[in-house]
């Protein structure tokens, strides 16, 4: 989970500082939903189900820098602007526009990467890859937790 390097979440600063003090990573568990997240291949983006007792809750499509996949590793950067749909009505809503808008005006986000991103958005709502056939997947009852590998923290390096 990122943090700011004080420990605090990045939500508990002003909107317009959220990009100008140091981050780092914390290890915590997922809790309060089941979370399976989908990476796919030459996308701007990955799409996360979510779930509660089995249920599906909705899709969310977090739109990010292109994926480099190394063995178990998938490294990318969080594009900030977002898209939630919920399961009652399968309609895509935008999130954090506000964020997005203040990461591209503190250059956190070039002007480039704020267009590829928005067009990658619009696109995935277009083409609406939800439901994904993968809604009532369960990781085998054997599978135990994986640990991290070596340097997975880029954060702190």
């Amino acid at each position: 989970m990122p943090v700011l390097a004080d420990g605090r979440g990045l939500r508990d600063v002003p909107l317009a500082e959220r990009w100008s003090h140091p981050r780092a990573t914390e290890l915590r568990p997922w809790t309060d939903s089941e979370l399976l997240m989908i990476f796919p291949r030459g996308r701007l983006y990955s799409l996360w189900i979510f779930r509660r007792h089995g249920e599906v809750l909705g899709w969310y499509v977090n739109l990010e820098e292109a994926h480099v996949i190394e063995g178990r590793t998938i490294t990318t950067r969080d594009g900030v602007l977002d898209i939630w749909v919920p399961a009652e009505t399968g309609e895509p809503q935008w999130k954090d526009e506000d964020e997005f808008a203040v990461a591209i005006e503190v250059g956190r986000i070039a002007p480039d990467e704020a267009v590829a991103l928005r067009a990658e958005g619009e696109r995935v709502i277009a083409e609406r890859p939800w439901p994904t056939g993968l809604e009532s997947w369960r990781p085998p009852p054997d599978l135990a937790p994986l640990t991290l590998p070596e340097g997975w923290d880029y954060s702190s390096g």
